[in-house]
């Protein structure tokens, strides 16, 4: 379990941090989703898809659940930035942050179908097998 964590967390995270804007949001997401593991590795099915493809689906519930609970917060930037990093160049620093901020802004615009099919195989760079095994939805569709 300590390696699936390790190998699959950022993968994860990242998803959560996307579809939410929150990175408190996201880290909450991810203990859920491995909570959930724990409980339900024996749901997993190899013939059916990939393990992150599975992990990203039961990610994906909880964000809807979190969603629901919350009933869509619009995302702020401030001191919970998800997507941030740390730059040595403070230009550097500055654009990357307005380029997240019009990311973030763009994709809180979009329905949560599309948005997801957009941190899945844009942001998350996953083939669009994978993301139409996390959605269960035709590849055609994605």
């Amino acid at each position: 379990f300590a390696d699936l964590y390790r190998r699959h967390r950022p993968d994860v995270y990242r998803f959560a941090a996307h579809m939410t804007g929150q990175a408190s949001a996201a880290d909450d997401i991810v203990q859920d989703v491995f909570l959930s593991v724990i409980r339900d590795i024996r749901r997993f099915e190899a013939g059916r898809g990939t393990l992150l493809a599975w992990l990203l689906g039961i990610t994906r519930n909880h964000v809807r659940r979190w969603q629901h609970r919350r009933r869509w917060l619009a995302i702020t930037g401030g001191d919970d930035d998800a997507l941030g990093a740390i730059d040595a160049d403070p230009m550097t620093s500055l654009s990357r942050q307005e380029d997240e901020a019009a990311l973030k802004r763009a994709l809180t615009e979009i329905p949560a179908r599309y948005r997801e099919v957009i941190v899945l195989c844009d942001l998350q760079e996953l083939p669009y097998e994978t993301a139409a095994g996390v959605l269960h939805v035709p590849v055609g569709t994605v």
